[in-house]
């Protein structure tokens, strides 16, 4: 997410012109729309101009040319000097798209999947590759070479491999004979499993930095002292989190809720998945307090399990009935 003030522009550029469309989506004015559209000129020029307080949640860029093309983004404040938003002269390479959220960026090939930054390549595969050093094969490359490889559940590959097994078979894994997964996450097998078993396994892992939406709980959003902060399903356009190793990021779009109570200072949103943050952290978000859209900020506590959302001068949230808003984004570290 990206907030920009009146007379900030977006800027962007590409090697070719009329070669990459953008696409820009967020707030504009704290109404949900998309903000603009077009393509890149091959020299850096606006593609979007805010004309209010305004929220940008995605970038998308796609390379509808038939070469690759370098792309670059800027976040340029009025009276200011532009700044890049991505790495400079990003390779985006044919029918590619590149999706930008203000926090992180994401490439999709032609066939919807995640290219990631490790260089790879079509040379056949290897075993002077260790996984660690060198390039690592292409996809093609990888297929080809399991095409020639003996079946998963075959003795001679799997045995040797695995060595000594250990014990400590963790619940929900004990349907597959011999399959057992230690408390440390270390996968062990007392005897070949077939390829059926080893994908119903992958199926119960979790996928680092995929977003998650828990199911709406009116419990989750409350108000310090004895104010009251009444949201209701329709009123969460957005409440989402990514885990990456111990950094979770929560995303939050909650509008038209009500203010009661004995009035107070913070609006309290809970920590998805239980977890507890360790640092205390502050981020600046979006707010509605009294009919009026400005600039509030974020905080959690260290050892906290909640967001608290308040206004930048730290006083009371006004009463008010399916008016209030909150939006924004905060990364914080968890244990």
């Amino acid at each position: 997410m990206i907030v920009i003030e009146n007379g900030d522009l977006i800027e962007g550029d590409a090697t070719s012109a009329t070669e990459v469309d953008f696409t820009l989506h967020g707030l504009d004015n704290f109404v949900l729309k998309q903000l603009a559209d077009g393509q890149l000129a091959a020299a850096k020029g606006t593609i979007y101009t805010a004309d209010s307080t305004d929220v940008i949640s995605s970038i998308i860029l796609v390379n509808s040319g038939a070469a690759h093309n370098h792309v670059n983004l800027y976040l340029k404040p009025t009276g200011g000097t532009s700044r890049r938003l991505i790495p400079k002269d990003l390779q985006l390479e044919p029918g590619y798209s590149l999706h930008f959220d203000g926090a992180k960026v994401m490439i999709l090939d032609i066939t919807g999947g995640i290219v990631s930054g490790v260089n790879v390549s079509d040379v056949a595969y290897a075993a002077t590759w260790d996984g660690v050093t060198g390039v690592a094969p292409s996809k093609n490359a990888v297929y080809d070479k399991m095409e020639t490889m003996a079946p998963l559940n075959s003795p001679a590959l799997v045995t040797p491999a695995l060595g000594t097994p250990t014990s400590g078979v963790l619940s929900g894994c004990s349907g597959y004979p011999g399959l057992a997964i230690t408390a440390g996450k270390t996968i062990t097998c007392t005897q070949n499993i077939t390829l059926d078993e080893a994908v119903a396994m992958s199926s119960k892992l979790t996928i680092p930095g995929a977003w998650t939406t828990p199911a709406f709980d009116a419990g989750n959003f409350t108000a310090n002292g004895s104010m009251t902060w009444t949201v209701e399903a329709a009123d969460v356009v957005t409440y989402a989190y990514t885990i990456m190793g111990k950094v979770m990021t929560v995303l939050f779009s909650i509008l038209n809720a009500t203010i009661g109570g004995n009035l107070n200072t913070a609006l309290q949103i809970q920590i998805p998945a239980l977890k507890t943050a360790t640092k205390q952290v502050f981020n600046p978000i979006a707010i509605r307090d009294n009919n009026i859209d400005t600039t509030g900020v974020c905080t959690i506590d260290a050892s906290g399990t909640l967001l608290l959302c308040k206004r930048l001068d730290l006083g009371n949230w006004s009463a008010i009935t399916n008016g209030v808003r909150v939006l924004g984004q905060i990364t914080f570290e968890i244990n």
